[in-house]
């Protein structure tokens, strides 16, 4: 049995999508049965909900590379051979069935299999008819636009924040970019695009988050700009809008002295 027990309460929405997929996919790779804790992806997505036993709960937990924090729980249970830390490649040349599985899962070989077996994971993440069918008819008359998700806050704090005119650059340079819809944590900034077709419709289904609503609309604009967050890669790796994904890669991948820059980016 392969869980991830902390689904659900370890970062945000485009953080869990990786949390969930890396660890279904090495269960199902490696022939092993999975369960995970009740989270918003039961909610929206289509998925087959295999909810954690009792049991389940006191399983070994193998931490990941990618995650290099200490916790007090890996120091009460090293000692015991209940906590260890492997990385993903050590874990996959070794699998190991039932344990708790905690890290990030967005290096590089995670990366590649969710490439690899992008067909399998689209059709975990796909929403619900009911959800899916109302934002279609909501939006039908926007068609298409562009997608931008622009993220501030901690990311001007880490020196992770896109300057704004790099956006207004790349907009001008695609065609026909007309319609856009922002997805962005300081509106302030909208009046810099002033210059476009901005689409200003709110969330249309109160029953879903506001940030579920965003992620739908990023996910099926023609092209989506993104700013290196797990959140708007999710959206372009489940896009089919075939206009491209711009952004610079997912933050933690950034290199030294990186100057952070939206290229095109195939995942």
């Amino acid at each position: 049995m392969i869980t991830f027990r902390k689904l659900g309460k370890f970062g945000r929405f485009g953080n869990q999508m990786f949390q969930y997929a890396g660890a279904r996919l090495y269960a199902d790779l490696n022939g092993f049965k999975w369960a995970f804790p009740n989270w918003i992806g039961n909610n929206i997505f289509q998925l087959k909900y295999s909810p954690l036993r009792f049991k389940d709960c006191f399983l070994p937990t193998v931490q990941l590379a990618d995650l290099s924090h200490t916790s007090w729980p890996e120091r009460l249970l090293a000692p015991f051979g209940l906590w260890r830390r492997l990385s993903i490649n050590e874990l996959y040349k070794n699998q190991k069935d039932n344990i708790n599985i905690y890290g990030y899962l967005q290096d590089p070989i995670i990366l590649e299999l969710l490439k690899i077996h992008k067909q399998k994971v689209l059709n975990w993440f796909r929403f619900k008819p009911e959800i899916d069918e109302l934002l279609r008819q909501e939006t039908e008359k926007y068609r298409p636009w562009i997608g931008i998700h622009i993220r501030r806050g901690d990311f001007i704090k880490r020196g992770l924040a896109l300057p704004v005119v790099k956006y207004i650059e790349l907009l001008k340079n695609i065609k026909n970019a007309k319609k856009l819809y922002i997805s962005i944590d300081d509106k302030s900034i909208i009046s810099d695009f002033k210059d476009f077709e901005l689409i200003n419709l709110k969330n249309p289904l109160p029953d879903i988050p506001d940030f579920v609503f965003d992620f739908w609309m990023l996910k099926n604009s023609e092209t989506i700009l993104g700013c290196g967050s797990t959140f708007s890669w999710w959206a372009a790796y489940l896009n089919k809008g075939g206009g491209g994904y711009y952004s610079p890669p997912l933050t933690h991948l950034w290199p030294v002295n990186y100057n952070p820059k939206l290229e095109k980016i195939e995942i």
